[in-house]
């Protein structure tokens, strides 16, 4: 089945979500379930691949698409990048914003506060 027979048929059926259930190599159970609407940006970032990455040159490892590496990254992302929240009228935008505007408290807690390895090796306690 290709990709566009695919569309056709959700199109068709008038289908809403796509639930989907697979095992990796290792016997791990994986589950996802997303809009359908979305199958194209699934199909498009969302394809696994069975490639050493660490063999690739330098240049095509840092093409690929990293995640945040924190909540303030993610924070910022979604700031800028959320419209496919507001389809559909499940999301308003000033539930978005006063998520971000709430988690971004979380963040400056945690940044004013030192760790305990910051409190063991500063103040020796």
């Amino acid at each position: 089945m290709t990709l566009q027979s695919l569309q056709d048929l959700i199109q068709e059926k008038k289908v809403k979500n796509i639930d989907l259930k697979y095992v990796d190599l290792v016997g791990r159970w994986y589950h996802i379930n997303f809009p359908a609407r979305r199958l194209d940006y699934v199909m498009s970032y969302g394809i696994p691949f069975d490639e050493n990455i660490f063999s690739w040159s330098e240049e095509k490892r840092n093409a690929l698409p990293a995640i945040p590496a924190t909540l303030e990254e993610a924070l910022q992302e979604l700031k800028k990048d959320h419209d496919y929240l507001l389809e559909g009228g499940v999301f308003s935008e000033m539930l978005i914003d006063g998520l971000i505007e709430e988690k971004m408290k979380e963040v400056v807690a945690v940044n004013e506060r030192p760790t305990p390895y910051e409190m063991n090796l500063y103040f020796n306690l």
